[in-house]
């Protein structure tokens, strides 16, 4: 409910007051199925409004903001270097369906993974440079297949 009040209070002062972009990071990481699609319905009419279009930057790991989206990149990451690079809305869904979005228990930047590496590296005393660059070298092609959309 305060996802979705904060959300309420945003587009409110949205309205009244426009500005010409908006950034959110995973606004829709706390709401259900029926919610997501009605803020992403709420986003798409304030993007196609005539009198005042605002461009909307939104980070998910869910489908329904991907939906209604003009456009879609994927952030990949390799040797702690980000890619970011445009993929079609087809890409970003099918990315989703394969697991790429994050259940409630899971932490939403999918790094568990990455977790749990430097937790074993923390108990085996590997916390040197030399040591952690040449584990993440053999890790690398992993690494690659992680893309937030």
């Amino acid at each position: 409910q305060k996802t979705v009040v904060a959300l309420a209070l945003v587009l409110a002062i949205q309205k009244c007051d426009p500005a010409p972009f908006y950034l959110f990071d995973e606004i829709d990481a706390a709401l259900d199925v029926q919610y997501r699609a009605t803020v992403a319905a709420a986003l798409r009419r304030r993007c196609d409004d005539a009198s005042a279009p605002s461009q909307f930057i939104a980070t998910t790991f869910h489908p329904e903001l991907v939906k209604r989206a003009d456009r879609a990149y994927g952030v990949s990451q390799r040797n702690r270097v980000s890619r970011v690079a445009r993929v079609t809305g087809a890409e970003a869904l099918a990315f989703l369906d394969a697991g790429g979005a994050a259940d409630d228990d899971d932490d939403a930047g999918g790094n568990d993974q990455n977790n749990e590496k430097k937790t074993k590296r923390k108990r085996r005393g590997d916390d040197d440079e030399e040591a952690v660059a040449e584990e993440e070298e053999e890790n690398s092609d992993e690494d690659d297949d992680d893309m937030d959309v």
